[in-house]
Protein backbone atom coordinates (compact mmCIF):
# COMPACT_ATOMS: atom_id res chain seq x y z
CA UNK A 1 0.00 0.00 0.00
CA UNK A 2 1.98 2.79 -1.01
CA UNK A 3 1.47 6.22 1.11
CA UNK A 4 3.38 9.92 0.53
CA UNK A 5 3.47 12.76 2.51
CA UNK A 6 3.46 16.22 1.79
CA UNK A 7 4.93 18.65 4.37
CA UNK A 8 5.24 22.35 3.12
CA UNK A 9 6.70 23.94 5.86
CA UNK A 10 8.77 27.41 5.19
CA UNK A 11 11.95 26.24 3.17
CA UNK A 12 15.60 27.86 4.18
CA UNK A 13 17.78 28.92 0.97
CA UNK A 14 19.67 26.42 0.99
CA UNK A 15 16.40 24.26 0.30
CA UNK A 16 15.60 26.64 -2.38
CA UNK A 17 18.73 27.21 -4.21
CA UNK A 18 18.38 23.08 -4.84
CA UNK A 19 15.45 23.64 -8.17
CA UNK A 20 15.23 21.46 -10.54
CA UNK A 21 14.16 22.28 -13.95
CA UNK A 22 10.36 21.08 -14.87
CA UNK A 23 9.69 18.19 -17.05
CA UNK A 24 6.09 17.71 -18.79
CA UNK A 25 3.38 16.61 -16.75
CA UNK A 26 0.68 13.80 -17.50
CA UNK A 27 -2.97 14.39 -17.82
CA UNK A 28 -2.51 18.94 -19.06
CA UNK A 29 -1.13 19.48 -15.60
CA UNK A 30 0.99 21.91 -14.86
CA UNK A 31 4.88 20.53 -14.60
CA UNK A 32 6.19 19.99 -11.29
CA UNK A 33 7.29 16.36 -12.13
CA UNK A 34 10.83 17.00 -11.84
CA UNK A 35 10.63 18.97 -8.75
CA UNK A 36 8.64 16.65 -6.91
CA UNK A 37 10.45 13.53 -7.95
CA UNK A 38 13.49 14.41 -7.17
CA UNK A 39 11.95 15.59 -3.72
CA UNK A 40 11.16 12.12 -3.51
CA UNK A 41 14.40 10.37 -3.88
CA UNK A 42 15.71 12.62 -0.71
CA UNK A 43 13.22 12.01 1.48
CA UNK A 44 12.35 8.39 0.60
CA UNK A 45 14.01 6.92 3.06
CA UNK A 46 13.87 9.22 5.99
CA UNK A 47 10.17 8.54 5.39
CA UNK A 48 10.35 5.25 5.32
CA UNK A 49 12.72 4.34 8.53
CA UNK A 50 10.24 6.75 10.18
CA UNK A 51 7.15 5.34 9.55
CA UNK A 52 7.24 1.90 8.23
CA UNK A 53 10.34 -0.43 9.53
CA UNK A 54 9.86 0.57 13.08
CA UNK A 55 6.11 -0.37 13.22
CA UNK A 56 6.75 -3.76 11.58
CA UNK A 57 5.60 -3.20 8.07
CA UNK A 58 8.26 -3.32 6.07
CA UNK A 59 7.01 -4.73 2.99
CA UNK A 60 4.78 -2.57 2.56
CA UNK A 61 6.01 0.37 -0.08
CA UNK A 62 6.40 3.98 1.07
CA UNK A 63 7.06 7.33 0.42
CA UNK A 64 7.52 10.75 1.26
CA UNK A 65 6.88 14.10 -0.84
CA UNK A 66 8.12 17.71 0.52
CA UNK A 67 6.02 19.74 -1.54
CA UNK A 68 7.45 22.82 -2.61
CA UNK A 69 5.39 25.92 -3.55
CA UNK A 70 7.67 27.82 -6.10
CA UNK A 71 5.73 29.75 -7.98
CA UNK A 72 2.86 32.31 -8.20
CA UNK A 73 0.45 29.11 -7.85
CA UNK A 74 -2.73 27.77 -6.47
CA UNK A 75 -3.89 24.55 -4.16
CA UNK A 76 -5.47 23.38 -7.65
CA UNK A 77 -1.74 23.77 -8.79
CA UNK A 78 0.12 22.08 -6.48
CA UNK A 79 -2.59 18.44 -5.70
CA UNK A 80 -2.13 18.68 -9.76
CA UNK A 81 2.10 17.99 -9.24
CA UNK A 82 1.12 15.46 -7.00
CA UNK A 83 -1.16 13.36 -9.54
CA UNK A 84 1.44 13.64 -12.12
CA UNK A 85 4.23 12.33 -9.98
CA UNK A 86 1.75 9.61 -9.16
CA UNK A 87 1.36 8.76 -13.40
CA UNK A 88 5.64 8.54 -13.43
CA UNK A 89 5.94 6.37 -10.42
CA UNK A 90 3.05 4.25 -11.91
CA UNK A 91 0.64 4.36 -8.68
CA UNK A 92 -2.34 4.53 -9.08
CA UNK A 93 -3.66 5.49 -5.42
CA UNK A 94 -2.08 6.12 -1.82
CA UNK A 95 -2.33 6.66 1.53
CA UNK A 96 -1.71 10.55 2.22
CA UNK A 97 0.05 12.35 5.02
CA UNK A 98 -0.14 15.97 5.20
CA UNK A 99 1.68 17.39 8.11
CA UNK A 100 2.04 21.01 9.06
CA UNK A 101 1.37 23.39 6.32
CA UNK A 102 1.31 20.25 3.41
CA UNK A 103 -1.91 19.82 5.10
CA UNK A 104 -4.08 21.73 3.19
CA UNK A 105 -2.09 20.59 0.13
CA UNK A 106 -3.13 16.63 1.25
CA UNK A 107 -6.41 17.63 1.59
CA UNK A 108 -7.58 19.22 -1.69
CA UNK A 109 -5.67 16.55 -3.65
CA UNK A 110 -7.86 14.07 -1.67
CA UNK A 111 -11.05 16.42 -2.62
CA UNK A 112 -10.18 16.93 -6.22
CA UNK A 113 -8.57 13.28 -6.56
CA UNK A 114 -10.56 11.03 -4.51
CA UNK A 115 -10.23 7.62 -6.79
CA UNK A 116 -6.05 8.28 -5.96
CA UNK A 117 -7.09 8.77 -1.71
CA UNK A 118 -7.13 5.65 -0.11
CA UNK A 119 -6.90 7.77 3.53
CA UNK A 120 -6.05 10.71 4.52
CA UNK A 121 -3.81 11.76 7.62
CA UNK A 122 -3.59 15.60 8.89
CA UNK A 123 -1.48 16.11 11.55
CA UNK A 124 -0.80 19.22 12.98
CA UNK A 125 -2.58 21.06 10.70
CA UNK A 126 -5.10 23.26 9.87
CA UNK A 127 -7.15 25.28 7.34
CA UNK A 128 -6.21 29.29 8.07
CA UNK A 129 -2.45 29.48 9.15
CA UNK A 130 -2.75 33.26 8.06
CA UNK A 131 -5.92 34.43 10.30
CA UNK A 132 -6.39 38.02 10.31
CA UNK A 133 -5.05 40.18 13.61
CA UNK A 134 -2.36 38.13 14.08
CA UNK A 135 0.39 39.70 14.26
CA UNK A 136 3.07 37.26 12.27
CA UNK A 137 0.03 36.89 9.93
CA UNK A 138 -0.24 40.75 9.69
CA UNK A 139 3.43 41.66 8.51
CA UNK A 140 3.34 38.58 6.07
CA UNK A 141 0.42 40.48 4.53
CA UNK A 142 2.56 43.88 4.84
CA UNK A 143 5.57 42.19 3.18
CA UNK A 144 3.83 40.54 0.42
CA UNK A 145 2.02 43.97 -0.16
CA UNK A 146 5.69 45.85 -0.37
CA UNK A 147 6.99 42.86 -2.81
CA UNK A 148 3.83 43.53 -5.54
CA UNK A 149 4.37 47.59 -5.06
CA UNK A 150 7.77 48.10 -4.57
CA UNK A 151 9.35 44.70 -6.10
CA UNK A 152 11.45 41.64 -4.38
CA UNK A 153 14.64 43.87 -3.22
CA UNK A 154 12.28 46.42 -1.53
CA UNK A 155 10.07 43.71 0.55
CA UNK A 156 13.58 41.65 1.60
CA UNK A 157 15.10 44.77 2.50
CA UNK A 158 12.43 45.12 5.57
CA UNK A 159 12.40 41.81 6.38
CA UNK A 160 12.65 40.74 10.67
CA UNK A 161 16.01 42.12 12.03
CA UNK A 162 16.21 38.45 12.82
CA UNK A 163 15.31 36.95 9.46
CA UNK A 164 18.33 36.32 7.31
CA UNK A 165 17.28 32.89 5.72
CA UNK A 166 14.00 31.86 6.14
CA UNK A 167 10.51 33.66 7.64
CA UNK A 168 10.39 30.13 9.66
CA UNK A 169 11.50 31.20 12.38
CA UNK A 170 8.90 33.52 13.36
CA UNK A 171 6.63 30.56 13.82
CA UNK A 172 8.82 27.53 15.34
CA UNK A 173 10.56 29.18 18.35
CA UNK A 174 8.40 28.63 20.61
CA UNK A 175 7.80 24.98 19.90
CA UNK A 176 11.80 24.48 19.24
CA UNK A 177 12.07 25.68 23.06
CA UNK A 178 9.43 23.17 24.69
CA UNK A 179 10.76 20.06 22.91
CA UNK A 180 14.10 21.01 23.64
CA UNK A 181 15.79 21.00 20.39
CA UNK A 182 16.09 24.86 20.23
CA UNK A 183 19.78 24.94 20.62
CA UNK A 184 20.34 22.49 17.43
CA UNK A 185 17.82 24.85 15.40
CA UNK A 186 19.69 27.91 16.40
CA UNK A 187 23.05 26.11 15.41
CA UNK A 188 20.99 25.29 11.99
CA UNK A 189 20.10 28.78 11.46
CA UNK A 190 23.27 30.66 12.08
CA UNK A 191 25.27 27.97 10.08
CA UNK A 192 22.63 28.65 7.01
CA UNK A 193 22.96 32.65 8.15
CA UNK A 194 26.90 32.23 6.84
CA UNK A 195 26.28 30.12 4.18
CA UNK A 196 23.87 33.08 2.64
CA UNK A 197 26.47 35.63 3.22
CA UNK A 198 28.12 34.30 -0.62
CA UNK A 199 24.81 35.14 -1.98
CA UNK A 200 24.34 38.70 -3.55
CA UNK A 201 20.77 40.72 -2.18
CA UNK A 202 19.63 40.27 -5.75
CA UNK A 203 19.38 36.06 -5.46
CA UNK A 204 18.69 36.25 -1.85
CA UNK A 205 15.80 38.56 -2.32
CA UNK A 206 14.64 36.35 -5.20
CA UNK A 207 14.03 33.49 -2.90
CA UNK A 208 12.68 35.82 -0.31
CA UNK A 209 9.94 36.58 -2.53
CA UNK A 210 9.38 32.74 -3.51
CA UNK A 211 8.81 32.44 0.03
CA UNK A 212 6.48 34.97 0.33
CA UNK A 213 3.98 34.01 -3.06
CA UNK A 214 4.29 30.61 -1.18
CA UNK A 215 2.19 31.96 1.80
CA UNK A 216 0.41 33.89 -0.61
CA UNK A 217 -0.72 30.97 -2.10
CA UNK A 218 -2.07 29.90 1.20
CA UNK A 219 -3.81 32.90 1.99
CA UNK A 220 -5.50 33.31 -1.58
CA UNK A 221 -7.40 30.08 -1.97
CA UNK A 222 -10.09 29.09 0.66
CA UNK A 223 -9.52 25.20 1.32
CA UNK A 224 -13.16 24.94 3.35
CA UNK A 225 -15.12 24.07 0.53
CA UNK A 226 -12.42 21.05 -0.63
CA UNK A 227 -12.48 19.97 3.58
CA UNK A 228 -16.39 19.58 2.64
CA UNK A 229 -15.23 17.43 -0.29
CA UNK A 230 -13.42 14.87 1.12
CA UNK A 231 -14.84 11.47 1.23
CA UNK A 232 -11.93 8.88 2.30
CA UNK A 233 -11.19 7.61 5.55
CA UNK A 234 -10.00 10.98 7.24
CA UNK A 235 -7.55 11.22 10.98
CA UNK A 236 -6.86 14.81 12.20
CA UNK A 237 -3.90 14.19 14.28
CA UNK A 238 -3.12 16.28 16.72
CA UNK A 239 -0.85 17.19 20.07
CA UNK A 240 -2.77 18.82 22.73
CA UNK A 241 0.55 21.19 23.25
CA UNK A 242 1.80 22.07 19.71
CA UNK A 243 2.96 25.35 19.64
CA UNK A 244 2.95 25.83 16.17
CA UNK A 245 -0.44 25.27 14.77
CA UNK A 246 -2.93 25.40 17.68
CA UNK A 247 -5.11 22.48 18.59
CA UNK A 248 -8.30 24.08 18.03
CA UNK A 249 -7.35 24.76 14.54
CA UNK A 250 -7.06 20.85 14.21
CA UNK A 251 -10.37 20.53 16.14
CA UNK A 252 -11.99 23.12 14.01
CA UNK A 253 -10.55 21.39 10.68
CA UNK A 254 -12.07 17.78 12.31
CA UNK A 255 -15.56 19.57 12.31
CA UNK A 256 -15.10 19.99 8.52
CA UNK A 257 -14.00 16.82 6.95
CA UNK A 258 -17.56 14.64 7.15
CA UNK A 259 -15.24 11.60 7.35
CA UNK A 260 -12.61 12.82 9.67
CA UNK A 261 -12.16 11.51 13.08
CA UNK A 262 -10.33 13.15 15.96
CA UNK A 263 -7.12 11.65 17.80
CA UNK A 264 -5.38 13.87 20.02
CA UNK A 265 -2.24 13.20 21.79
CA UNK A 266 -1.53 14.62 25.40
CA UNK A 267 1.61 16.76 25.40
CA UNK A 268 2.18 16.15 21.98
CA UNK A 269 3.92 18.98 19.77
CA UNK A 270 4.13 19.62 16.39
CA UNK A 271 5.13 16.88 13.52
CA UNK A 272 4.02 13.84 15.29
CA UNK A 273 4.55 11.57 12.43
CA UNK A 274 8.32 12.09 13.06
CA UNK A 275 8.49 12.69 16.58
CA UNK A 276 5.78 11.03 18.16
CA UNK A 277 5.77 6.55 18.32
CA UNK A 278 1.97 6.59 19.19
CA UNK A 279 1.29 9.06 16.28
CA UNK A 280 3.16 7.01 13.51
CA UNK A 281 1.05 3.58 15.81
CA UNK A 282 -2.47 5.82 14.69
CA UNK A 283 -1.54 6.34 11.65
CA UNK A 284 -0.34 3.14 10.82
CA UNK A 285 -3.61 1.82 12.34
CA UNK A 286 -5.78 3.97 9.71
CA UNK A 287 -3.78 2.84 6.49
CA UNK A 288 -4.24 -0.81 7.92
CA UNK A 289 -7.67 -0.65 8.70
CA UNK A 290 -8.48 0.75 5.46
CA UNK A 291 -9.73 -1.59 2.76
CA UNK A 292 -8.24 -1.42 -0.47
Amino acid sequence: MPQWSAHAAPHFCDRLRRLYPPVPGSSGCPSGAARGGRQFLRMRSLFSRRLVPQQGVQATPSFGVELLCLTETTFKDNPCDLASLLDVLQIPSAHAIGSSAGGPISLTFAALYPHRVRSLTLAGTGIDFFPVDDPVSDLIRQLIAILEQEGAEAAFAQRPADVETSLEPLWVVDEMQARGRYAEFLEQEQRLARQVQTMSTTERARYFSVELRSMQAYMRDDVHTYARQVKCPTLVLHGSDDREVPLAWGEALAKMIPTARMHIIPGGGHSLVHHSVEGRRVVIDLIQGTKP
